[in-house]
């Protein structure tokens, strides 16, 4: 009878061990096929639904169409969003906003209507720790909203939580599907290893004690509505915070060009979750437009700050000091 507990104990940790070995392999491919898209420039078109409610009471309700182009060259960004002529909407009238980590300074550009600009820089390098906020971006950079490193590193440096792994047929492919539960929430991705080791499904999940964005989910505090920061909008005065939050990725189509495997349109949804009851929904339709990996950044004129001469520029250090930007440079500036 010892002999037989022993016998399984030994199996149950040579299971365990082929497991993780299993799981490090799986993490290490995907980080390998990854790493292809540190050098890309890619344009989107999405469309955002966006719903606020508290039970059957809705509390705001907004849908846009967007546009975004976003280039990395390893550990430089930018990211350019606007919003999509329509029927209701003029070219002129649309508000386009910039962010650029040149490798020294954060540049946050806006254009508003009849091409005014305003410049907001930063020293520290907010782009990077908040990437996931950029929901459409996940396929690409493995980010998901609330974390602040590739689910792959993450997994990879997790000492806790339980991981397992099993196959799934998603759209006539054969996928893997790695689920993990640790200290930064509940994992459930779909790689397909025959395309690219692309990501064709994900849920992630996170509870209040799970990590998000560097620290517990429910150490962040909202207060009453505010007509500036929806996400607070709440029947209830005082202090909130949030429960739980749900990402998911889906309908992801993969195109085959040359001999890479991109994802070419994808649908994504974020739910938060608030202790008054409220949830805060927000579900995109996004289409790749164009996906070059590896492009010549110089002739895209990527990584720089394009305004006129004469735009009003706040660095966040020394809001009290009024700057404006001329050729090429942030000088004080000076009222004629």
């Amino acid at each position: 009878m010892i002999h037989r507990l022993l016998s399984m104990f030994v199996l149950a940790l040579l299971s365990q061990s082929a497991l993780a070995d299993d799981i490090k392999s799986l993490l290490s491919d995907y980080a390998s096929a990854r790493s292809t898209f540190a050098s890309v420039s890619a344009t989107f078109n999405y469309s955002v639904d966006q719903v606020i409610y508290n039970g059957g009471d809705i509390l705001f309700e907004d849908s846009a169409h967007k546009s975004a182009d976003f280039r990395r060259d390893t550990e430089l960004f930018e990211f350019i969003i606007g919003d999509v002529p329509d029927s209701s909407l003029t070219k002129e009238a649309s508000t386009i906003t910039s962010r650029i980590w040149d490798g020294e300074k954060e540049y946050q550009v806006y254009q508003f209507p009849n091409d005014v600009y305003r410049v907001t820089v930063r020293k520290d390098n907010t782009i990077k720790k908040s990437l996931s906020l950029y929901l459409i971006y996940s396929n690409l950079t493995g980010v998901f909203h609330g974390d602040t490193k590739s689910f792959d590193e993450i997994l990879s440096t997790a000492s806790d939580g339980i991981s397992s792994l099993r196959y799934e047929t998603v759209e006539g492919s054969k996928c893997i599907v790695l689920e993990s539960d640790n200290s930064h929430g509940n994992y459930q991705v779909w790689i397909d290893p025959e395309r690219g080791y692309n990501i064709v499904k994900a849920i992630i999940t996170k509870g209040p004690e799970d990590i998000y964005f560097g620290r517990p989910l429910k150490s962040y505090e909202y207060g009453p509505p505010s007509k500036h920061d929806k996400t607070s909008l709440s029947k209830l005065a005082g202090t909130r915070t949030m429960t739980e939050t749900v990402i998911k990725i889906d309908n992801v189509i993969l195109e085959r060009q040359g001999d890479l495997w991109v994802p070419v349109s994808s649908d994504h949804e974020k739910m938060l979750k608030f202790s008054d009851g409220v949830i805060n929904s927000l579900k995109i339709k996004c289409k790749v437009e164009q996906l070059e990996v590896a492009p010549d950044f110089d002739k895209l004129n990527a990584f720089k700050v394009k305004v006129p001469n004469g735009t009003r520029v706040r660095i966040s250090e020394f809001p009290e000091i009024r700057y404006e930007w001329q050729q090429g440079r942030i000088i004080p500036f000076v009222d004629k």
